[in-house]
């Protein structure tokens, strides 16, 4: 997977190869055969779309304390989906509350709606995005324990995202958390997981 500075290096590097390929007026030098005009014009939609999924990710979470809210910065990465997501086996995800700010201090999550890889008791996605930050257990998302568990919420539509807060459950197992990822992106590929990581 790609940083987000691999990711913009990467859009640098096709930027330029695009100007040594393109005429002045936007089509494709032809190569000395009509068809590899087409060819060449392809490969750059398709290298285009390719670029727009590349999976960067916000954050990995390395300790949150329970009953804490931790702010993490996502320097306006762009996506629809918002994941978080515990690489590994035998994982339980739990989350209290999450917010979403895009370029206004509104919380986008509000408005969103949240699923989850599997679901333990009544310990709904949508406790997530309430709007309330109580840390215990009736009030938060959990999990089964699984392998690579996620939980994901759809903003409704594409977002600069600058910062998501994470609040932790307090009333037990808050390193559950640690080393979950953020990621943020515009697929739903692998259900977001292969989101911006």
């Amino acid at each position: 997977m790609f940083t987000a500075l691999g990711k913009k290096l990467l859009r640098s590097l096709f930027v330029h190869v695009l100007g040594f390929l393109s005429l002045p007026e936007g089509r494709m030098v032809n190569m000395e055969c009509p068809a590899c005009e087409v060819s060449h014009l392809m490969f750059v939609v398709r290298v285009k779309r390719w670029l727009e999924y590349i999976p960067l990710r916000c954050t990995v979470i390395s300790h949150i304390p329970g009953g804490e809210t931790h702010y993490f910065q996502c320097n306006e990465m762009e996506g629809r989906y918002v994941v978080v997501v515990i690489p590994g086996s035998a994982k339980i995800l739990t989350l209290c509350e999450v917010e979403v700010y895009g370029s206004r201090s509104v919380n986008l999550a509000l408005k969103g709606v949240a699923v989850q890889s599997s679901l333990q008791g009544s310990y709904i996605a949508s406790h997530a995005i309430d709007g309330n930050r109580q840390t215990f257990h009736l009030h938060c998302t959990q999990t089964e324990e699984e392998t690579n568990p996620w939980w994901r919420v759809d903003l409704r539509n594409v977002y600069r995202v600058r910062s998501v807060s994470i609040t932790n459950r307090e009333d037990c197992c808050p390193e559950r958390l640690d080393g979950a990822e953020i990621r943020i992106g515009n697929s739903l590929e692998n259900n977001g997981v292969m989101n911006p990581r």
